[in-house]
């Protein structure tokens, strides 16, 4: 989940979806959509990582990356030690990321893990072709009424 539309493509508008958030309070999501970006490692490498069904809620602190939706879509969940850290990786054939980042600490020594991914530029025909199929959607939808 992303907060934002930036970057994002294929996008769709939602209507009466909603989460629920760790602190017991519902957002809304407005959009679904694809995400490309460049995750940013820790020993200074670069990987391309797409997502897609992508949701934006409005608000969220942080973007959230959906573990179970990982391992829905036959992707492992590793682990690896490295200089006393335990990082979280998650692996399917040959393509490997890692939540190599930490976002937060708290006072019993637990903390919160995650990955930099910075925005890709998208393909301007990608782009092109997504608006063009939001201009067909929209004209069916105006004949329908």
């Amino acid at each position: 989940m992303k907060s934002n539309t930036n970057s994002m493509y294929g996008l769709e508008k939602c209507k009466d979806i909603k989460i629920d958030t760790a602190n017991g309070s519902t957002s809304m999501v407005t959009h679904i959509g694809n995400y490309k970006g460049k995750v940013q490692c820790a020993d200074g490498t670069e990987n391309i990582i797409i997502m897609n069904n992508v949701k934006v809620v409005p608000g969220l602190v942080k973007n959230l990356f959906s573990l179970s939706t990982v391992m829905r879509n036959n992707w492992d969940l590793l682990t690896e030690t490295t200089d006393d850290t335990k990082v979280l990786k998650i692996k399917k054939n040959d393509v490997e990321y890692k939540f190599d980042k930490k976002v937060s600490q708290n006072s019993n020594g637990g903390y919160l893990m995650g990955m930099e991914i910075v925005p890709d530029k998208i393909d301007e025909k990608e782009k092109e072709k997504d608006n063009k199929n939001d201009n067909k959607n929209k004209n069916i939808e105006k004949e329908k009424k």
